[in-house]
């Protein structure tokens, strides 16, 4: 076999941005969703493949026949499309606006300290303090990371391994964004709460901003560099 295929549904697009450097990987797109093609193997960058909401996943020979992952018997033939370099597929829009500060849930929900060690997902910091990282971090690291920039010039980082900067430290709860150190009150309320693609950021007062999935970017070095602050 020699690449991996994913297909993922036309709605889907804004999810590309997390895997936009993922060396190797193109796309193209028809009625049935977007085509996605690549290495079989892709070390690091693996999870983040994984992570898409894949309508199917096949492996391609050098003929164009399409393997349902597991099975030894091809199911169809690729058809001729006009592959891009996802990096031409999806171009760069500086992430602006995406935390918005304004409270979306109608219902006031509470937090409360927790005990229970928890693995950090994002960080909330300056832009000033993420250009300065971004300068002399190794590109491999960045490229495990993505973020978006509000017009409060604040910056939040998602991804692991975070950055050791200055500002809060937030765990991912379902889609819920919860201060480090904090959980809900009572914390079955993770499981109740409807939620889709996008992001809630809780504060410890149980204030909350929604951050769309569409506002983050790849943390390319080029990009951070266009930010003012």
């Amino acid at each position: 076999m020699t690449d991996s295929l994913i297909l993922i549904d036309h709605k889907f697009k804004d999810r590309l941005g997390s895997i936009r450097q993922v060396p190797g990987w193109k796309a193209a797109a028809d009625s049935s969703g977007i085509w996605l093609k690549g290495p079989v193997n892709n070390g690091v960058f693996q999870t983040a493949l994984n992570s898409l909401p894949a309508t199917a996943t096949y492996l391609v020979d050098e003929k164009g026949r399409l393997f349902p992952r597991g099975k030894q018997t091809p199911v169809g033939l690729l058809a001729e499309m006009p592959w891009q370099l996802l990096a031409d597929y999806i171009p760069v829009e500086l992430p602006v606006s995406a935390m918005p500060g304004e409270t979306k849930l109608k219902v006031q929900l509470a937090l409360k300290r927790s005990s229970v060690e928890r693995e950090i997902y994002a960080l909330k910091t300056t832009v000033k303090d993420w250009k300065s990282y971004a300068q002399t971090a190794p590109a491999i690291r960045l490229q495990q990371l993505r973020f978006a920039v509000s017009e409060k010039k604040e910056v939040l980082v998602l991804g692991a391994p975070l950055p050791v900067l200055r500002g809060k430290f937030y765990w991912l709860n379902n889609h819920f964004l919860l201060p480090a150190g904090f959980d809900f009150d009572p914390p079955v309320l993770a499981d109740l709460l409807p939620h889709n693609d996008d992001l809630t950021l809780f504060d410890e007062g149980g204030k909350t901003e929604i951050l769309p999935a569409a506002a983050f970017a790849s943390a390319g070095r080029s990009v951070i560099r266009l930010l003012e602050g």
